[in-house]
């Protein structure tokens, strides 16, 4: 009980990045402001008051749904296996891709994006941030396009200012962490130094 305790008082925390600034910090809040975007409403500075307390009401709503009657449902559903439960997820979010955009590209990005997450769950690599780049992925191609006109085609535009060359070497630095041979070297060092 005390887990799921945690799990509702997190929503709040995740919410309030993705209405007051429209970037969301979780792959549930991520996938919410894709329901915002399919519906044409956008998160950050510029959305109405009004949808922010009509989400605040749904979500008092909920938690007192579940704390009265779901919660049991709930807990039962959670008991059942994955290797009985998985083939019925597969089955709803193929049916969600292809009904989505009526044609096979969501279908094939589900597949793609479904098969890097494989690997990076061998990797050991968390899958949140895959779930909140495919949601933000025509945002930065967007924003990644004007600034590519902007420096007229100029690449280096990305090394030569010293914000974006401290955010490009940290992501840089940031994967590379990841691979296994550069843990492993960290883990060497750690012992020696312990």
């Amino acid at each position: 009980m005390s887990s799921e305790t945690v799990n509702n008082a997190s929503i709040g925390d995740a919410l309030t990045p993705l209405l007051v600034l429209g970037i969301p910090n979780s792959p549930p809040a991520a996938a919410l402001m894709g329901a915002f975007k399919i519906n044409n409403i956008i998160p950050g500075p510029t959305i109405d008051p009004e949808i922010i307390l009509r989400v605040v009401a749904i979500m008092v709503m909920a938690s007192l749904t579940m704390l009265l009657f779901i919660a049991s449902i709930i807990i039962k559903i959670l008991c059942i296996p994955q290797t009985a439960f998985l083939p019925f997820v597969m089955v709803l979010t193929t049916i969600g891709s292809v009904s989505l955009g009526g044609g096979n590209y969501d279908l094939y990005l589900m597949l793609e994006v479904g098969f890097v997450a494989f690997f990076m769950k061998l990797l050991r690599y968390p899958i949140a941030p895959l779930v909140i780049g495919v949601i933000l992925g025509g945002l930065f191609d967007e924003t990644f396009c004007r600034s590519l006109l902007i420096s007229e085609g100029d690449l280096s535009v990305f090394i030569s200012r010293p914000k974006a060359a401290i955010l490009l070497t940290l992501n840089v630095a940031l994967i590379l962490s990841r691979l296994p041979v550069i843990r492993g070297m960290f883990a060497r060092l750690r012992r020696k130094v312990i």
